[in-house]
């Protein structure tokens, strides 16, 4: 019950009003042109679970908090910040900072100290996010996404309560 109450206060502190600062990104799979010749049965299994995903950031200053929400069967183990090309900037590894209710597990994390290149690549949409499973060292089962700035719905859009 106190994780389902703190993941609800960090997802709020996320949601702030400031669009400025909001951003977010869709994953899906991302495929590996490896070949699947020697997979055992099991990883056969593990490879065609269908998982999806959205992670929400926010920035204040040099810190940047995310919220990650994932539908799978396997357990997150990492997750990565990425350039486009595929370099990884930042990792972490996840430990307790993971939750899992009605099989979507919520992962919270921040990102201190930020350095100002990777700032401007965030704002730019020049940088990405990559979660990983189990004991996926490779990056074979990854869900990716590219991280983009929050838009403010259109005028004809918005709804009048």
């Amino acid at each position: 019950m106190e994780e389902i109450i703190a993941s609800q206060k960090i997802e709020e502190s996320l949601m702030m009003k400031n669009a400025r600062k909001k951003f977010s990104a869709i994953l899906a799979e991302s495929q590996s042109i490896e070949s699947s010749k020697n997979e055992s049965f099991t990883d056969l299994i593990l490879r065609n679970d269908r998982k999806t995903g959205r992670a929400f950031f926010h920035v204040n200053k040099q810190r940047l908090a995310f919220i990650v929400k994932i539908k799978s069967r396997q357990t997150p183990t990492f997750v990565r910040f990425q350039d486009l090309d595929g370099s990884i900037i930042e990792e972490y590894v996840i430990l307790g900072n993971r939750t899992k209710v009605n099989g979507e597990y919520k992962i919270f994390g921040h990102w201190n100290k930020v350095p100002k290149p990777y700032r401007t690549m965030l704002r730019k949409g020049h940088l990405q996010i990559s979660v990983s499973f189990n004991r996926d060292i490779n990056v074979r089962s990854s869900l990716i996404g590219i991280i983009r700035k929050n838009q403010k719905p259109s005028k004809r859009f918005r709804v009048a309560f």
